[in-house]
């Protein structure tokens, strides 16, 4: 049966993936923990919501709950699908649930709709940027953390939906964490350096047909890497013929087939004109190369040693065009590697869009020597001296008391002198040898060294075996997280801050509490002999022991 925790929460029985667990809604998000499991396996916030969908209840009985999420980055709208295995309370729990998703949803709409709320970027925020009202990216990079982490998504759990902190406490303590998250969703990729173009078909039915399947992004790709192909679309869509007959004949065509082994059909092909013009880039290109601005201090003559055999003299080796059937390959291949290289994130060009002044700082830098330039004279501020006499008697007080503590010192010097010039080292009664000395040395250390690894290995590994020890490192997580915000406020309530004093009790509360549950687990560790268990339980209790100890009187 459902029940309400409080006036704003409610728990349901509910099925997610074939596995039966329990749907929370509250009043931050909503969740669905699996049965048995400590933390919850979805975490959404509200404002990730999109829409929430209902299905029409027929003979079989089945109620579901559909959740579509806003995508995130790059990655595609999810869905969450749910149903309610209780028959007697399936449909009200759904209503429920429903009706409050709606409130909720509803809510951050109105919310996102006013002003104060800024419409997010493509660009990750700075660490500088600080605003109260949460973007729909904060709340993606958010729940994409939750779903990562399952540690830390335990702790959200039990900390903020616990209602010891709130959420911004506990996410101002995670800001670098989170513009990492955003700048791993949000940066932008790079094309990838295999050719869509070459698109590759798939058998259909019993395998005499074959079926190329187009994307926008492949015909992208071929426009790009066959102009040809750009200019015939161009001159035979939508006018002579629709796209997908155009598509059709170039799949048909010698041009499509002119670099594999397939044999086609001699038939009056659309694309055998631009073939020729195919074969001359001029055609294509009738405003011929463009003039673009390069550095002038390039020297090209540094690679001359790459050509000792023929020196200034044509190489014979190197003749454009020698070979005519391979020149539309290698036009492709160039136009596929120009593409790649243009698509960098800052597709300007830095040294077309300066000014002529910055241009002639570029070849001043490479040109103009510091050395070989006249020495200038800097400017210098005035000293003004109101009483020179004063000034110059500190100066002499000065460095009389720096000639005192160096005849000091010089003294103490004479004295450590006159001791090791009586002092000597006798060693000929020594009967090892320097060889067998080093040897010595260099397996005593590697004894020690040994020792130390071995016993610091058995104190990890009998720690990790001790019985409690998953359950004493949640409540240690927990009480860190709540110590940190325990002393970054308890000195606001000592100043009489007293929108805190709230929530330092709260958390001194709790701090009790994570006590004696550790004190339940010291006696059994100390019942079985567990002393690595007692002391990583002494850790957190010391630390707890001195932040109560700390607490204003009247509220203990």
């Amino acid at each position: 049966m459902a029940s309400t925790a409080s006036a704003q929460v409610f728990a349901c029985p509910a099925v997610y993936k074939k596995k039966n667990g329990v749907m929370t809604v509250s009043n931050s998000l909503f969740s669905w923990t699996e049965t048995a499991a400590s933390s919850p396996a979805i975490s959404i916030p509200y404002e990730a919501i999109k829409a929430q969908l209902v299905n029409a209840i027929g003979p079989s009985g089945k109620v579901l709950l559909k959740l579509s999420l806003w995508p995130v980055g790059d990655t595609p709208e999810t869905n969450h699908n749910f149903s309610f295995p209780n028959p007697a309370t399936a449909e009200s729990d759904r209503d429920h649930i429903k009706d409050y998703l709606a409130t909720r949803i509803a809510a951050v709409r109105q919310r996102s709709a006013t002003p104060a709320s800024a419409k997010p970027t493509s660009l990750p925020r700075t660490a500088s940027a600080t605003t109260s009202s949460l973007t729909l990216q904060d709340l993606q990079a958010r729940q994409a953390l939750l779903s990562k982490n399952k540690d830390l998504a335990k702790l959200h759990k039990e900390i903020v939906i616990g209602g010891l902190i709130s959420e911004q406490d506990f996410w101002n303590t995670r800001q670098q964490t989170l513009i990492n998250q955003e700048w791993q969703a949000f940066q932008k990729k790079g094309i990838s350096s295999g050719s869509l173009a070459d698109t590759k078909p798939t058998v259909d039915g019993d395998g005499n047909d074959l079926k190329y399947k187009l994307t926008p992004d492949i015909i992208h790709s071929i426009f790009i890497e066959y102009p040809a192909v750009h200019k015939a679309f161009q001159d035979h869509v939508p006018d002579k013929m629709t796209e997908k007959e155009f598509w059709g004949k170039y799949l048909a065509s010698k041009y499509f087939h002119r670099n594999r082994t397939t044999a086609i059909k001699e038939t009056e092909d659309l694309f055998d004109k631009y073939m020729q013009e195919d074969a001359n880039d001029l055609l294509l290109n009738p405003t011929g190369v463009q003039f673009t601005i390069h550095n002038k201090l390039i020297d090209l003559t540094t690679t001359s040693e790459d050509h000792v055999e023929t020196g200034n003299r044509p190489d014979s080796t190197m003749r454009a065009g020698f070979v005519q059937t391979s020149l539309p390959l290698i036009r492709k291949f160039n136009r596929h590697s120009t593409f790649i290289l243009k698509s960098s994130i800052n597709s300007k060009d830095a040294e077309k869009e300066c000014t002529a002044a910055q241009s002639d700082l570029l070849f001043q830098d490479g040109t103009v020597l510091e050395d070989l330039e006249p020495i200038k004279a800097s400017r210098l501020a005035p000293l003004n001296i109101q009483d020179p006499a004063s000034y110059f008697d500190s100066l002499t007080q000065e460095s009389s008391l720096k000639t005192g503590q160096t005849s000091v010192s010089d003294k103490q010097l004479h004295t450590f002198q006159s001791h090791m010039q009586s002092w000597s080292l006798k060693i000929s009664k020594l009967s090892y040898g320097t060889c067998q000395s080093d040897t010595i040395f260099q397996a005593v250390s590697e004894l020690n060294r040994k020792r130390r690894n071995d016993q610091l290995n058995q104190q990890v590994s009998r720690v990790k075996h001790f019985k409690h020890y998953q359950e004493t490192k949640d409540i240690m997580v927990s009480v860190n997280e709540l110590l940190r915000h325990y002393w970054s406020n308890l000195n606001l309530v000592k100043l009489g801050e007293a929108s805190m004093k709230d929530k330092v009790f709260r958390i001194a509360a709790a701090l009790k509490k994570y006590m004696a549950q550790l004190n339940v687990i010291e006696t059994q560790a100390k019942l079985v002999g567990e002393d690595r268990g007692v002391s990583l339980i002494n850790t957190a209790s010391i630390s707890i022991e001195a932040a109560l100890k700390a607490l204003p009187s009247a509220a203990r």
